[in-house]
């Protein structure tokens, strides 16, 4: 097999995803046998993507085996080889230099009826190969359906083959100029050729995570294509779920219309999928050819018939954002965990915050706002969508601005790096209702299913939207409630809010609780209250008193709405405080340079020494902070910052006096002292001086340990306010404390 490199130049997101198997080919075959876009010489291809029982389906090969046998497997539930044809002679087919558009137009090596008796599911062809980069073995997915859609499962799961087929460059081109010959794109391109090991990976990456885990849960599904969604107008009709998976990125007009015609029509839909419905795609040729100019000024289309123009669907000519549909859009939110080193997981990336955590969505998982899950599996990534929100009472809340649907309801969220000019950038996991009792919910990423294999909370999850889907029935939404302190807390190295109802002290005589609650179907809600589990008589109303005449204590306040099917609850944590005594706790936090300069935006944190939950508040703009409410008890009082650290933090005279004080010339104070430990072994010697020199000299962008360090302080508080209890700071690596404010 030959190999092809050319240098990359295209600014597309994609790219380095690639550049793993270009690498390893470099290192396998060495650098003479390469140059830059992957021209394979075998391969195969069906003259479907998805075949009825009883159709007959081609297999079109080019091996250089002299003989061979095509083994047909299926994936997923009753996995296993299923059909092993007799011997084919083999031999390499020509490939035209035009295959990449037109087709390979090879002669047909096999052919067979597929029989009746196979389940609707997805198959892999299997022949041999030479090339190691495709385990010795081709392969040619399928997928197999039943001649009556939708009796053999009422859930169908799209494969996303558009996707397959724009980053495919068989024959020498894709639609993306990095792995094109000459780097530059094509702008149609042909489902008549083998697809390449990088642009199936789709389908492994993510899709048959998805079809394995349905075998755990013993779910079985039916599978379409993007394909049969624009050949088959009325295709979603059959079905009560749909789920779209992995990277749904290349949507012709008909698709997009027949998925927004099912869910406004009551239908459910799943979106396992980051970066989707991003450009709009024309099939040609009875859907054999994918066209995709990107730019609306190539395409012939332009003035002629706008709404099927080949650009991105918020773009010009189309005006057509997909937020529309999926309540989400990747011009809204970016990368996360990137492979060029964008927030990486090794610095906490990967995972989403919890909000929301009342609702349904998250019943079984023991997660609350402001946990995190999915970290282990990376599930947030490679790319993710968001949307436009604003913070309300310490929930995210969609604002509606980009036409994202007002009713979306926000379960997860992590900071993205935004690729569209978009200063905010976030992969944004949530929910909405349609008016016709349809729904939509979005994981807005790419990984969501790599969670599937081990990762128990992305499992419930799951599990629980599959389940209430095919149910059709939903409770009603608690979107707000009073009481709830709101409070800031660091996650992913973002100051975020989190609404708190488990540090509630009640002093006053009584305390009014209320929550506003609307049902997705419209349909009348009735209340129902609960303290420590005994029912409030006559409580059939949103708004609850609570009296403080019970002894003192902690109490739990519950409320539950509930339509003629479903309900929904959530839950107050109360400390009456008759005999409770409130202090207040405040001071200032200032960077330990001359200017003692106050830092703003700063966390600060009381720890009971004892136990019990946290307070946190953020210092203003002056470096003060107060806390309020604080009863008796010892105390541990810390600081952390989330602040960017600006590079001339630290010069060469921090790496001197680190020297100078490892060879006893030099004293520091123990902050400063904390501050040279940047290697964060717990001395300084002569390593750490040379690491500040390297991160001064831009040859390292980070220290071991974190960016910001801060005094701590044990403090009891008795029978008085706490007042001037000071704490200061540096950043790491200043050993000089040459920092200047404002900070």
């Amino acid at each position: 097999m030959a190999y092809h490199l050319n240098y990359i130049d295209d600014m597309d997101l994609k790219f380095t995803k690639r550049l793993k198997i270009l690498f390893t080919l470099i290192f396998t075959l060495g650098f003479s046998q390469l140059n830059f876009a992957v021209v394979a010489t075998e391969g195969g291809y069906s003259n479907k993507i998805s075949i009825f029982n009883g159709e007959t389906i081609k297999f079109y090969i080019s091996t250089s085996a002299s003989s061979y046998q095509i083994e047909i497997y299926k994936i997923g539930e009753n996995a296993g080889l299923v059909f092993t044809s007799s011997t084919i002679q083999g031999g390499l087919q020509f490939i035209p230099s035009d295959a990449y558009k037109n087709g390979c137009n090879w002669s047909t090596s096999f052919e067979m009826v597929i029989p009746n008796d196979w389940e609707p599911g997805v198959y892999k062809a299997i022949f041999p190969v030479s090339s190691a980069q495709f385990e010795n073995n081709g392969e040619i997915i399928f997928a197999v359906k039943t001649t009556n859609l939708g009796s053999f499962s009422t859930i169908a799961v799209i494969l996303t083959v558009n996707n397959w087929n724009a980053y495919n460059n068989f024959g020498g081109k894709s639609l993306y100029n990095y792995n094109s010959t000459n780097l530059q794109k094509a702008d149609k391109v042909s489902f008549e050729r083998p697809f390449t090991l990088s642009s199936i990976s789709d389908f492994h990456n993510w899709t048959e995570k998805l079809i394995n885990w349905f075998v755990t849960e013993n779910v079985v599904a039916e599978y379409i294509t993007s394909v049969d969604l624009y050949q088959d107008p009325d295709l979603l009709s059959n079905y009560d779920v749909v789920i779209d998976v992995g990277h749904d990125e290349y949507v012709s007009l008909p698709e997009r219309d027949q998925v927004q015609n099912f869910v406004n029509n009551g239908g459910r839909l799943m979106i396992l999928s980051g970066n989707t419905y991003w450009w709009q795609v024309r099939l040609e040729d009875n859907g054999r050819t994918m066209v995709c100019y990107k730019d609306p000024n190539n395409d012939p289309e332009l003035g002629v018939n706008d709404e099927v123009v080949t650009t991105r669907w918020y773009d010009y000519p189309l005006f057509n954002p997909e937020i529309k549909l999926t309540g989400v859009t990747f011009r809204e939110g970016g990368v996360v965990n990137y492979e060029d080193g964008v927030l990486p997981k090794s610095q906490g990336y990967g995972d989403f915050a919890v909000y929301n955590s009342h609702y349904w969505v998250y019943n079984g998982t023991g997660l609350k706002d402001g946990d995190e899950f999915g970290y282990d599996a990376s599930i947030v990534g490679v790319e993710v969508d968001g949307n436009d929100f604003t913070w309300q009472n310490g929930i995210p809340t969609v604002t509606g601005n980009d036409q994202a649907p007002t009713n979306f309801r926000i379960f997860g969220l992590s900071p993205a790096d935004n690729r569209e000019n978009y200063p905010n950038g976030h992969g944004i996991m949530g929910l909405y209702f349609t008016e016709n009792g349809g729904a939509v919910f979005t994981a807005s990423t790419l990984n969501w299913t790599k969670g599937l294999p081990n990762d128990v909370d992305v499992q419930k999850i799951t599990h629980n939207i599959l389940t209430q889907f095919l149910k059709n029935t939903f409770p009603p939404e608690i979107v707000s409630w009073t009481p709830g302190e709101t409070i800031s807390k660091i996650i992913n190295q973002e100051s975020v809010f989190i609404n708190d109802r488990e540090n509630i002290f009640l002093s006053d005589p009584s305390l009014n609780f209320h929550i506003n609650a609307v049902d997705p179907r419209g349909e009348a809600i009735n209340y129902i209250w609960e303290i420590n589990g005994n029912e409030v008589i006559n409580s059939n109303s949103s708004d609850f008193i609570f009296n403080n005449t019970v002894p003192p204590g902690d109490y739990t306040i519950t409320a539950y709405a509930y339509n003629s099917t479903d309900t929904s609850q959530i839950s107050w944590n109360i400390t009456t405080a008759n005999s409770v005594t409130n202090y207040a706790v405040s001071g200032t936090i200032v960077y330990d340079n001359i200017s003692a300069s106050p830092l703003s935006n700063v966390t600060v944190q009381l720890t009971p020494a004892n136990g019990g939950n946290n307070l946190i508040v953020t210092t203003d703009a002056n470096g003060n902070y107060s806390f309020n409410n604080v009863v008796s008890g010892n105390y541990d009082l810390t600081a952390t910052s989330s602040t960017q650290f600006p590079t001339n933090f630290i010069n060469a005279t921090d790496g001197l006096l680190v020297a100078r004080y490892f060879a006893g010339l030099q004293t520091l104070n123990p902050l400063r002292l904390n501050a040279a430990d940047v290697d964060n072994l717990g001395g300084v010697n002569a390593t750490d001086a040379l690491i500040i020199i390297r991160r001064f000299a831009n040859m390292i962008s980070t220290f071991t340990k974190s960016d910001w360090i801060f005094e701590t302080k044990q403090i009891s508080v008795t029978n008085s306010n706490l007042t001037t209890q000071n704490l200061k700071g540096i950043a790491t690596g200043d050993v000089d404390a040459s920092a200047q404010g404002p900070f």
